[in-house]
């Protein structure tokens, strides 16, 4: 399953990984900037979740990436070290959260 959007998709992606899902997080700054949602308020949240981004056996989680484009069943990923990255598709879904 792939997230993308590692502020508002932080929690998503971890609530997914602890289900047993097979996850990668997408984010398109560094990982200093992960877990800052605006809607998150408390420091301590924000320390538990960066600690659970970063230890989740399930979640993958790729820095300054991007979506390139998805066919055949693979989206390909662009990461920070100009690497395209195919992951496998098996099903679609969209979502937006807006602060």
């Amino acid at each position: 399953m792939i997230v993308l959007g590692g502020r508002d998709g932080a929690e998503v992606s971890v609530s997914l990984a602890r289900e047993g899902k097979k996850v990668t997080l997408v984010h398109g700054e560094s990982s200093g900037s992960l877990g800052e949602a605006a809607y998150i308020h408390d420091p301590l949240r924000k320390d538990y979740l960066k600690d659970y981004l970063s230890t989740e056996q399930n979640l993958q989680v790729l820095t300054d990436a991007k979506l390139i484009k998805t066919e055949n069943q693979e989206a390909h990923i662009d990461t920070a070290r100009n690497k395209v990255v195919g992951l496998r598709l098996h099903h679609r879904c969209a979502g937006a959260a807006f602060g």
